[in-house]
């Protein structure tokens, strides 16, 4: 409700009429359309480059190719054996060239893939627990172990094995949370669901916890690895086992209440007809990294979202079109002849000193208080009049339920928005699962439970030489897996 008398509405109006969404000048599902796709510079054809990870102003990544130094046995396959690298990026957005990421790392085994935790101390990372052509598979790469290392400033050191490492199996594919504190991987150990599965494990006190299996929502009797944990706690991973396109593609799955999702298959560009993994995306989900051998080797490719990014958006309100008026200079009336009367420049009149009254819709409304004549209703004077402009809030307004069940398509639109002046360009939408869209009226089917933000982010063209303007709002839809 909005209080406005007479004597003060025009200042309290342009107050009202200020009010909006403008933001200026900032610059669906996973698809092609939406995102796109660079092959990693660094990339060889003669060499396999995987699981890319962000670590200071670069990336670190694991690969076989030969960079001379330590003489690096070959594996089964005859392929190299695994190094562990890193390429920063420059101010101006180059990527430099392949160095070993730490010698401290580096032996002769297999070293990588490895995970970091937020601050950059810690590392967990994967190594043969003998030479590659030597021990229990002879003439092949024996298993694989994690080992967890920890940085002092200047070198990593302190290197410890998982302690629930089985040297008869494979424990591999690290992923840390940004704690450090939680710790998903892959491995082929007895108990699981098929060929590879994936475990986590809690560090409390300073001692992980013996590896619990995701279960069978989550694990096939084929392979799931390379699990990746985003910032959300929503767990990436590629699979051989689930419905795919290709050999191995990447999947998603949520946890809420103590259960995991069904995972959802990336759409293209990220998975082809080949085999797609060790996907890694920012916390908007706005760019990351995912490796393929659509190119025939494996290959790192980085990818970007090429819809604008709204940073900057506020909750959308909904509009009030509900005033009470009164006058601060009335004076004293004989009550038993007179009355106070508002007209409210819509046909409707209130007989009161103050005055409550909606309107159903925006427009130019000339309000009149006068005093009237009880008995014979004819006007004696006019107290006062002003036009009012009921306007609507300048934002992107969006329509759609306010909550809604996992797997039940929901509508939303934006052609409510009102922008002034302005007359509306694309709309994009961000649906805050990962998903985005575009258009004025879309549909989106939420899969796991939750509060999801839901921006809606309109562009408008800017004069000539001007960038364009951008106007953003969001709102908060409830999902729940209650029917």
């Amino acid at each position: 409700m909005i209080v406005l008398s007479i004597s003060n509405m025009k200042k309290i109006h342009q107050i009202i009429s200020i009010i909006g969404f403008l933001i200026i000048g900032s610059t669906s599902v996973f698809s092609q359309s939406y995102y796109r796709v660079k092959n990693f510079p660094a990339s060889s054809r003669t060499a396999n480059e995987v699981a890319p990870v962000v670590f200071g102003d670069g990336i670190v990544y694991s690969s076989d190719r030969e960079t001379g130094g330590i003489q690096k046995r070959s594996g089964k396959n005859g392929q190299g054996i695994s190094n562990i690298y890193f390429v920063k990026m420059s101010e101006d957005g180059n990527w430099g060239s392949p160095k070993d990421f730490a010698l401290e790392l580096k032996t002769e085994h297999n070293d990588g893939p490895i995970s970091f935790n937020f601050n950059g101390d810690m590392a967990v990372f994967t190594r043969n627990f003998e030479l590659p052509g030597f021990g229990s598979k002879k003439g092949g790469n024996p298993n694989f172990g994690l080992f967890i290392a920890e940085f002092d400033g200047t070198s990593w050191g302190n290197i410890v094995e998982y302690e629930f490492n089985d040297r008869n199996y494979h424990t591999t594919h690290p992923s840390l949370s940004a704690m450090g504190d939680i710790m998903y991987f892959a491995s082929d150990r007895p108990g699981g669901f098929g060929g590879y599965d994936i475990y986590v494990s809690y560090q409390q006190n300073g001692f992980w916890s013996k590896p619990v299996n995701l279960g069978p929502v989550v694990n096939t009797a084929e392979n799931e690895i390379f699990p990746f944990l985003h910032s959300s706690g929503r767990l990436y991973f590629s699979t051989n086992g689930h419905d795919r396109v290709g050999g191995y593609d990447i999947f998603y799955t949520d946890f809420f209440n103590n259960k995991w999702f069904k995972p959802v298959k990336l759409s293209p560009p990220f998975n082809s007809g080949l085999n797609d993994f060790t996907f890694y995306t920012d916390e908007n989900y706005e760019k990351g990294m995912f490796t393929s051998n659509r190119r025939g080797s494996l290959d790192i490719f980085t990818y970007e979202s090429v819809l604008p990014q709204f940073d900057f958006s506020k909750k959308q309100v909904e509009n009030n079109f509900c005033y009470i008026f009164f006058e601060e200079n009335t004076v004293s009336l004989d009550t038993t002849l007179y009355t106070y009367e508002w007209k409210m420049g819509d046909g409707v009149k209130v007989q009161a000193i103050e005055a409550e009254h909606c309107y159903k819709e925006p427009g130019d409304y000339l309000i009149e208080l006068n005093v009237v004549d009880k008995l014979t209703g004819i006007v004696e004077f006019n107290q006062a009049e002003y036009l009012v402009e009921v306007r609507k809030v300048i934002q992107p307004y969006i329509t759609s339920p306010d909550s809604a069940f996992i797997e039940q398509e929901i509508q939303l639109h934006g052609i409510e928005s009102f922008l002034g002046d302005k007359k509306p360009g694309e709309y994009f939408w961000d649906f805050g699962d990962g998903q985005k869209a575009v258009g004025a009226t879309v549909r989106h089917i939420y899969l796991s439970p939750g509060q999801y933000i839901v921006k809606l982010g309109i562009m408008v063209d800017g004069d000539r030489n001007e960038e364009p303007e951008q106007f953003c709002s969001y709102k908060i839809i409830n999902i729940t897996d209650l029917k």
